[in-house]
């Protein structure tokens, strides 16, 4: 099968090869083009500027099926040229766009005339299966970087990290004072949050009014590299949740990346994430769960390697492939018989 994978230009540099700072692109597309690739597919990745010219000298369409990154991209003109062609087209939905504004909401409507839809998470599914018609498949997000080893916390006081889009920082903000008041049993807390800094200042500036003589917050700019360092000097992994995350759709990556690098996260939401309940990170009180991990070294560490053979067997991006492959022929086939 000849697969045609629409994107950005690739916009970040990590272990001298070029790639993607969204992970979602860089957990799904980026990721299992490869594995699909010694799957026996032919993998072709088209970046957004060059469509014009391809769809004007005919390039574009030698393929057997188009799926279409997550991306802040208007397709609406691409998905008209694609079906006039008779080709399918599968969009990944890596958040509620039907819910959003601007490229969002543009490709919410182009969505809807889509051969099939691939999503990150359940709930995304259940979100997406009440706004389209057409087919809606599951695919994780697969998790990248190397397996480090389980970290049991040491003596002192634990070394906190969190890290996501400044989208996501309220949930972090509303936490504060739970930090705060942990922060006074456990007196000299650092917390890192990795995030994108050229966006909200008045979030930014919220985050540091937290800081006090018990708990520093640093807050540094993300990229792959900064977050391979600084998790490695924490011992926690921050996800505190808040109501309009839950209706995201949002997927396991964070969990999946903490654990993988050898870290325990503190996880609020039970709904979207109850099967990692067996993996002792879900806690109704965000403080409480900060306690019980500091009480309970060997358990953390057996739980955080018990995670770890999990992620192996089903998020990473060669276990990913096969699925993905499953769905993609599984569309071309109902497109064929149409």
């Amino acid at each position: 099968m000849h697969l045609t994978i629409i994107a950005p230009p690739r916009d970040i540099i990590i272990a001298e090869q070029p790639t993607w700072i969204r992970a979602a692109i860089r957990l799904r597309c980026g990721l299992l083009a490869k594995p699909l690739s010694q799957l026996g597919f032919m993998v072709k990745i088209i970046f957004v500027p060059s469509v014009a010219a391809r769809l004007e000298d005919g390039s574009l369409f030698d393929t057997d099926l188009f799926w279409l990154c997550h991306a802040p991209v208007d397709y609406r003109r691409l998905v008209k040229h694609l079906q006039a062609a008779g080709k399918p087209i599968i969009f990944d939905i890596c958040d509620n766009i039907f819910s959003m504004i601007g490229h969002a909401k543009m490709n919410a409507e182009a969505a809807q005339t889509a051969t099939a839809v691939t999503v990150s998470s359940q709930r995304l599914k259940a979100i997406s299966e009440t706004n389209l018609s057409c087919p809606v498949h599951y695919l994780g997000d697969a998790t990248e970087g190397e397996r480090m080893p389980a970290k049991r916390h040491r003596q002192g006081p634990p070394q906190l990290i969190w890290f996501g889009w400044q989208h996501k920082l309220d949930a972090l903000i509303e936490k504060l004072p739970d930090l705060q008041r942990f922060a006074c049993r456990h007196p000299g807390i650092r917390l890192v949050c990795l995030t994108n800094l050229n966006y909200r200042t008045d979030k930014l500036h919220a985050l540091n009014q937290g800081a006090n003589d018990n708990l520093k917050i640093d807050i540094l700019p993300w990229d792959l590299t900064s977050f391979a360092d600084e998790i490695q000097n924490s011992d926690l992994v921050l996800i505190p949740d808040h109501p309009r995350l839950s209706l995201s759709g949002k997927s396991n990556n964070r969990l999946n990346q903490a654990f993988w690098a050898g870290r325990m996260p503190i996880v609020e939401d039970h709904v979207n994430f109850h099967e990692y309940a067996k993996f002792q990170c879900l806690h109704a009180d965000f403080a409480a769960g900060l306690d019980w991990a500091i009480e309970h070294p060997q358990t953390v560490e057996q739980a955080v390697v018990a995670a770890q053979v999990h992620i192996a067997k089903t998020s990473l991006p060669a276990a990913i492939a096969p699925r993905a492959k499953a769905i993609f022929e599984t569309v071309l086939s109902a497109h064929h018989c149409r």
